[in-house]
Order: structure tokens, then C-alpha cells, then sequence
């Protein structure tokens, strides 16, 4: 049986590390690279000289970039089976295992969705990320505006989960950004920070399957040493207390209406949440109930000022003196 032949295509845009990295991991598992320059920089490509054997330049511009891409791997003459595949240089798929790759292709062309390393490999995001799409040549002869097609499977909504394979990995911000000063500290994504919407990113702990040369990534640190003290003040009229980093208060009503989030000032938020007004579980009566139930939701409520391990979260609850929570293991 004729060998299939495997082409990985990079939108280049001068990540000259990542892409360093991403030529070493996949070296052992493909026969060609199309690079599409995309960069406005002049780029060293001596670098590369360990796979100028397999690599394809091509420069090219926003709008002709998949179909400069398509027309280099024509050239390069491919038979009907030989597997293209496109991304960014920071969207790197996992070969390791190429069986769901084929499988795949027996249909339809489809897109890969990756775990998504935010600021280094260590932090992930929970969501997937969609990034490399996967085609061959007899997907590009026989689909109209195959590439139009490919390339909007990135952004379509609902898409088939048969256009989708779990596969590879994306790492996205590897490049440290002084405006990101406070994202990195606080271990968070690189975007506008709502403290109701936006969380944490997740330490993995190597549970999950890496590349074999992570270590050549770019690796920026993130969290932040000091310890900061938070209190939450719920159902509670004492006044505001000093020595504290954050005051978070907290309301509960059984009016659907009248719940809400507000900022107070710069270290000051105000919520009011519901609380039912029967017994939703338990045996307990309804006294007894709605306490467990708003401590409960005040714990759900910690993630909103962003705690590290380090922390330390007091709770005044209904005017009684701190419920002490030190570090963040609640």
C-alpha cells in the first residue's frame, strides 16, 4: 500500500521560536512544509537550514494566503490520499496518532479543535479552540471554493461535530506584553476582565498530553507572590473594614428583580443574589436551610477576586466576626 503523504502548511506572521518548535515536533511525521509568509519583517530563515530539505516558502498576503497555499501543495505533486493541512504557526496538530486523520478524510475535509495553552504550557483555557484544517487532494479537486470553505469552518457556529477532530494543541500569547501586566499576574486571559464572567486559567499538572519538545517554547511566568486579603461581607451591616484588598458584599433576596452586581469603587463590589424562600433540599428547616444556602453561594462568589493559593478570605456572615478561610483550599 502506497504511503500517504502528510504537508503541514503555516500561516507565518514571524514567530520564528514557535515556529522552531513547531518544525521540530512534527519533522518525524510529515514529508513537507508549505510556509506562507505573511511576516512584514525580514526573517532569518538560516535558522531553518535543518529542514530546508522539506521546506516550501511562499510569500504571500491576507487575501491569496489559502489559495497560495493550495497551489504550492498542487506543485508538489500529490497523489488523491496526501493530507494538507493549515493553521497558524501557534495551531500545531498531534500526529502521534494518524488513524483519526484518516478516518476523517473517507468523509469530508474538517478542522481540528485544540487544548489552548494561554502565557506558557503549564495554564490552560477550559474551552477548546479550533485550529488546523485538514483536507487532501481529492477534497480540493472535487468541492467548490474548497479553501473558502475550509476557512470558514473557523468561525461557523454549530458546526457538525463530524467537521471536527480533538486534536493538537494551540499557544496562544507566548510573546510577553507589558500591557498584559495585570492578566499575567492574575493568571488570567489576555482580554477585557468582567470578575462575574471571566475566570482563572487552570494549571493542568501534566494531566493531559503535551508536546514531546515543549521546552522550546517560550515560557513567560505568571501569578504573582504577594498575598492579598479579601473579605466578604454577607449579610452583614458593619461598616467597611481596613487592611483588605478587595471588599466583596453580598445581599440575598427572594426577588428574582432586584438581583444584581455592582462596582462600589475600585476594591468595593456589591451583589445581591437570589435565595429561595423553601427548602430545596435536606432535611433541615428553613432557617437552617437558607444559611448553608448563601454560604454556599458566597464560596461560588470567591472566584470573582481572582484568589491565589496564598490568598486569604475572611467572611463576615450576618454581622458575626470573620469566618476565616486563609488560603484558598475552601
Amino acid at each position: 500500500m502506497k504511503k500517504i503523504k502528510f504537508y503541514d502548511s503555516i500561516c507565518f506572521r514571524g514567530e520564528l521560536e514557535i515556529l522552531i518548535f513547531r518544525l521540530t515536533e512534527l519533522d518525524p511525521y510529515v514529508d513537507g512544509f508549505i510556509i506562507a509568509d505573511l511576516n512584514q519583517d525580514v526573517t532569518n530563515w538560516d535558522l531553518l537550514k535543518k529542514w530546508e530539505s522539506k521546506i516550501h516558502i511562499c510569500s504571500v498576503t491576507e487575501e491569496n494566503c489559502y489559495e497560495s497555499i493550495k497551489d504550492q501543495f498542487i506543485k508538489l505533486n500529490p497523489t488523491f490520499e496526501d493530507i494538507l493541512m493549515i493553521s497558524n504557526t501557534n495551531e500545531v496538530p498531534n500526529l502521534r496518532d494518524k488513524e483519526p486523520f484518516f478516518e476523517k478524510l473517507r468523509f469530508e475535509y474538517f478542522i481540528t479543535e485544540q487544548r489552548n495553552f494561554i502565557w506558557n504550557y503549564e495554564y490552560v483555557d477550559v474551552e477548546l479552540s479550533r485550529g488546523t484544517l485538514v483536507t487532501n487532494l481529492s477534497l480540493i479537486i472535487q468541492t467548490k471554493n474548497v479553501m473558502e470553505r475550509l476557512v470558514k469552518m473557523k468561525s461557523t457556529l454549530n458546526l457538525s461535530r463530524g467537521k471536527i477532530l480533538n486534536n493538537g494543541w494551540k499557544f496562544s500569547n507566548f510573546e510577553y506584553n507589558p500591557n498584559y501586566d495585570f492578566h499575567i499576574k492574575e493568571k488570567l486571559f489576555p482580554t477585557d476582565v468582567n470578575p462575574v464572567t471571566t475566570y482563572q486559567l487552570i494549571k493542568h499538572n501534566n494531566q493531559i498530553e503535551l508536546p514531546t519538545n515543549v521546552d522550546l517554547l517560550p515560557y513567560i511566568n505568571i501569578g504573582r507572590d504577594e498575598v492579598r486579603k479579601h473579605l466578604f461581607l454577607v449579610e452583614s451591616d458593619v461598616e467597611y473594614m481596613d487592611g483588605y484588598d478587595t471588599i466583596t458584599i453580598i445581599k440575598f433576596s427572594s426577588n428574582l428583580q432586584e438581583t444584581l452586581c455592582e462596582t462600589v469603587s475600585d476594591t468595593t463590589t456589591k451583589s445581591i443574589l437570589y435565595l429561595p424562600n423553601v427548602v430545596l433540599y435536606g432535611d433541615s428547616d428553613l432557617e437552617t436551610f437558607q444559611d448553608e444556602y448563601m454560604l454556599n453561594e458566597t464560596k461560588r462568589m470567591f472566584s470573582v477576586v481572582f484568589p491565589q493559593e496564598q490568598d486569604v478570605i475572611d467572611v463576615i456572615f450576618k454581622n458575626k466576626k470573620p469566618l476565616g478561610l486563609g488560603g484558598v483550599s475552601y
